[in-house]
């Protein structure tokens, strides 16, 4: 009896798994991986690489019109403009006339968690993953679309993300080049704040 009812599981299983492919049901493992941004990169040096692949879905931004763009592969709200101030309560951005600001780590933390701008007050300073997701590989100085991410410095921009290596510090972008390093805390860096959006159409 027991060997029955294994039997019989065994092929309700299979069914099911016919009747999804049949269905045309996604592949959740290739789904999830191909929600990741590709870097930007369309020129082959060598069969195989990055641009001979171009992996990732391409890099998609929306402008909308109010001084902020939204990531159309992530869900993720930017400010365009690269530049900050926190003389002002709430602060407000600086405009592509400057003057330009840095900020140690926790002050800028601080500056996004106080920003008002575009209606929106939910604004944060951007985790490693999230920051990084802007890069546009295929591009130097800065290393972004400046379509979208004007007034970009070619400088370091603080992420949220503490260094698990050394917790005095904090990891950064650099939108010259576009790497990631880690730095001291106390060290100043700009910022780019972002918020989460839900349901992002295009």
């Amino acid at each position: 009896m027991c060997r029955k009812l294994s039997i019989f599981f065994a092929c309700a299983g299979l069914l099911t798994l016919l009747v999804c492919r049949s269905q045309g049901k996604p592949d959740t493992h290739k789904m999830r991986f191909s929600q990741l941004p590709a870097t930007g990169i369309g020129v082959v040096y060598v069969q195989g690489d990055d641009g001979f692949y171009k992996a990732g879905r391409p890099l998609s931004f929306r402008d909308n019109g109010d001084g902020t763009v939204t990531d159309l592969n992530t869900g993720l709200m930017w400010i365009k403009s690269g530049l900050a101030d926190t003389d002002t309560d709430p602060p407000t951005p600086y405009t592509a006339d400057g003057p330009w600001r840095k900020y140690n780590w926790e002050n800028a933390i601080l500056y996004c968690e106080r920003l008002e701008f575009a209606g929106y007050s939910d604004w944060r300073l951007p985790n490693y993953k999230e920051l990084v997701s802007i890069l546009d590989l295929s591009k130097v100085n800065p290393a972004v679309d400046p379509r979208y991410f004007p007034d970009t410095r070619t400088d370091f921009y603080w992420t949220s993300t503490t260094s698990t290596y050394d917790i005095g510090k904090a990891w950064y972008v650099y939108f010259n080049l576009g790497y990631v390093n880690h730095i001291f805390k106390n060290w100043e860096c700009y910022v780019r704040p972002v918020r989460t959006v839900a349901n992002v159409k295009s």
